[in-house]
């Protein structure tokens, strides 16, 4: 059995000549990529949820590079447990499961997350996970795209979570005390308690600023008697899958079932090629999955003979 990588509390890349020996690339190779990385992703809107986002993937060469950066550096740091997003063992299932039979719920929604953490912003993180200059230049140039830090890259969620890390601090430390639970997944901050938890908005509003960020307008609150959701899961009592989740995904499956995938897809998910479709349900099937694996693994056989 493997054991698993020593965590460290910093990067120590003392010479740029010792980058392309952690990451297993040539130094030239990794110069050329980041000097004309515009050649080595692609970019364009998507509908995630109810909202458009500019999404980022990079070519076969550049999603290698990244998968050493995620390997060899960023997968290597102990990030406290209340940031949950981009984190290995992590999930959205782990993220909700921290707020479970609280009476009161909060979302604060962080505002145009992603471009807001500029490229500068991603270069002085990697200087002070203690990479020299040059490296870190390098590094910040191979993980951002059009000036900040992309959605949509394999190292993006990490370096959002590395970037959060005193925000995430100040924040415990307000919370804390008054027994109100936290956790970010990604741009999402949940709080959860007994305490009052509109009173700590001001406070909450004032170190998200004072950390180069903002909230936007979504705000919300639910108490114990209303249905409380933590990333997608519902966490009154025990974690479960919102009912009108189900009941779309039962209505996609018949749907598919009824009138094929293609023509499911011409009709209700013009915006979507077929393979972001496929992707798309396989997601929220696979979320469900995580949840409750025995209530839905009808669906998920379902889904499998559907999508061949």
């Amino acid at each position: 059995m493997q054991k698993p990588k020593r965590k460290l509390k910093a990067v120590k890349i003392n010479r740029l000549e010792e980058l392309p020996l952690r990451l297993a690339f040539p130094l030239a190779l990794l110069q050329e990529v980041a000097a004309a990385l515009e050649n080595h992703y692609k970019s364009g809107l998507r509908k995630i949820g109810k909202k458009e986002r500019l999404i980022f993937s990079g070519d076969r060469l550049l999603r290698k590079i990244h998968t050493q950066i995620d390997r060899m550096l960023l997968d290597r740091f102990d990030v406290p447990e209340e940031i949950q997003g981009g984190i290995s063992g992590r999930s959205t299932r782990t993220n909700a499961e921290r707020h479970i039979g609280k009476k009161n719920l909060a979302h604060h929604d962080l505002s145009n997350f992603y471009p807001s953490v500029s490229s500068g912003r991603v270069y002085g993180l990697f200087v002070s996970l203690g990479c020299e200059p040059e490296s870190a230049r390098l590094l910040a140039r191979l993980t951002t795209a059009q000036g900040h830090l992309p959605q949509g890259f394999s190292t993006s969620p990490k370096i959002a979570a590395l970037i959060l890390l005193r925000a995430n601090s100040r924040i415990k430390g307000l919370v804390a005390p008054r027994g109100v639970a936290h956790s970010f997944w990604v741009d999402d901050l949940v709080l959860s308690g007994d305490y009052p938890l509109e009173k700590l908005a001001p406070g909450l509003k004032k170190i998200i600023e004072e950390e180069g960020f903002a909230f936007n307008d979504k705000t919300s609150y639910s108490s114990r008697n209303e249905r409380q959701v933590a990333t997608g899961g519902v966490v009154n009592v025990k974690l479960g899958v919102p009912k009108e989740r189900v009941r779309d995904m039962r209505r996609t499956l018949h749907r598919i079932k009824v009138m094929g995938l293609e023509p499911y897809r011409v009709k209700f998910s013009p915006d979507m090629d077929l393979d972001h479709l496929k992707q798309k349900i396989s997601g929220d099937l696979g979320y469900m999955m995580s949840l409750n694996p025995e209530r839905y693994r009808s669906f998920q056989e379902e889904w499998k003979k559907l999508k061949l």
